[in-house]
This record gives C-alpha cells, structure tokens and sequence, in this order.
C-alpha cells in the first residue's frame, strides 16, 4: 500500500464544522429487512433532506472490487451531495481523490496512519473505536491523525449481536477528539 514513510501530522483540532453530526452508515441487511436496497434507501434519505452534518459511509461497498467501486460510487456521490450530505468511503483510502468522496471511515483494526498520509490534510478521516481498542499500536498518533471516532456500542444493537456490553451515553465524554455514538441509535435517542 505505497510508501511507508509518513508526512508531520497535523496534531492540532480538526477545524470547525468538518466533524459530521450524524453517519448513515449503509448496510445491505439492514436494508434488506426494510424490502429496499441500499441505493434505494440512500435515495428516500436523500429526498427528506440531509445537510453537510450528515455522511453517508457507504460500508456495504467495503469488501467490493475497485472497478465496482469506480461504476457505483460516482451517482452515489452526486445523489448526496445534491441533498446538501458529504459521502466516506468504509476503508479505502487509495480511492478517496480518485472518486471525489469527501473521507473515509475506517474500522477498528483500520491502518490510521497510512490512511492520512494517503489522504492528505484536506480529507476527512473517522475512526471506529471500542474500549479495548486503546492499546492499539500508535494509539497516540491515530488519535491526532482522525478528524472523529465512532464509539461503539453506546446501546444494544439492533443490526447485530456481538457480545459486548453497552457503554452507555456517559462513555462519550472525555476524548480527544469529537465522538459519535454507535450501536442502538434510534431517532429517541
């Protein structure tokens, strides 16, 4: 995945406004139980109004191949952006200039580091996170590469079992970095 030297990082605040409020993160069984697909449920999402608060993680495109990527992506991308939304990528930095996306979200295990430096400055970069993920490698550095974190689950999912316990809305204080909460949000909370 490229060179393995890394540029200075810019450790300071991400500036204002550039930290979505809210991620529509896409998943193809969610939609599914719902009878539509993602493209379809995007579009109806789209068509009740968004604002550049919101993103789009398009993470059921994170396994697919690049020239699919390349044919999907594109309307995707005008579709949100005409709603007033930005649209990351799920873990694919080495596409984000090439098909005009606005970041990437990357998952836990996800190579923060080398994802800045592909990006640059200018791209935003999230960060999934979970409590006993703070001994990860460069744990200190990530953090002051990533414009936010997700941090996971804040409720008890309704799109997956995974054993862990809910964090509860206290456990999003007291970061670095702007945190969203995932796992079990609903429009009450």
């Amino acid at each position: 995945m490229g060179s393995t030297s890394s540029p200075k990082l810019d450790a300071g605040t991400p500036p204002a406004g550039r930290t979505p409020s809210l991620l529509l993160i896409t998943d193809i069984s969610s939609c599914r139980r719902h009878g539509r697909s993602v493209v379809a449920t995007i579009a109806r999402v789209c068509a009740g109004g968004i604002d550049g608060d919101v993103a789009v993680v398009l993470r059921h495109l994170k396994n697919a191949p690049t020239d699919q990527l390349q044919q999907e992506v594109p309307a995707l991308v005008s579709m949100v952006r005409q709603a007033g939304g930005r649209v990351f990528l799920h873990g694919r930095s080495d596409l984000v200039a090439s098909l005009g996306v606005d970041g990437v979200h990357l998952a836990s295990n996800g190579d923060v580091l080398e994802a800045r430096r592909l990006l640059g400055p200018a791209a935003l970069l999230g960060w999934s996170r979970h409590p006993e993920d703070s001994t990860a490698k460069d744990h200190e550095r990530a953090l002051d590469a990533v414009d936010y974190l997700t941090w996971s689950p804040v409720f008890t999912p309704s799109s997956k079992v995974d054993g862990r316990t809910p964090l509860g809305i206290e456990a999003l204080g007291g970061h670095r970095r702007p945190v969203l909460a995932l796992g079990g949000i609903t429009a009450s909370r």
